[in-house]
């Protein structure tokens, strides 16, 4: 099992509600399909990818926060990006995923809460 966030770049959802529908629609379309092997992350989601995997890159053994190995390319495809952290870390990396998910205007959507954790202002749509 792991915490898991998803963040992606689009309109934002008017509630939590809309996002759990954005983000199943989101992943169910680029993550789950085959065509995500095959589609690219835009490239603010590959910029926030990148980060993310810089910030805690997979060469840290044990004291990895992923779950699953840091993300790669294959953790975005489209517009979708999408993390499996450690329990243990998910605090810590939530709060700076939510926070580098703000600065680039991406939505970051807490799927284990299942709550925005950010919300671009529709100006930077």
């Amino acid at each position: 099992m792991s915490y898991d966030l998803a963040v992606w770049e689009g309109n934002p959802p008017a509630d939590d509600r809309e996002a759990l529908s954005v983000h199943l629609a989101l992943f169910d379309e680029y993550l789950e399909a085959d065509i995500g092997e095959l589609l690219p992350g835009n490239p603010l989601v590959k910029e926030f990818v990148t980060a993310m995997a810089e910030r805690w890159p997979d060469s840290l053994g044990e004291d990895t926060p992923w779950s699953a190995g840091a993300p790669d390319e294959g953790s975005a495809a489209g517009p979708i990006a999408y993390l499996a952290i450690s329990y243990s870390r998910a605090e810590e990396v939530a709060a700076y995923a939510e926070s580098v998910a703000a600065e680039l205007g991406l939505i970051c959507f807490d799927i284990n809460q299942g709550r925005l954790r950010t919300c671009p202002p529709a100006s930077r749509r």
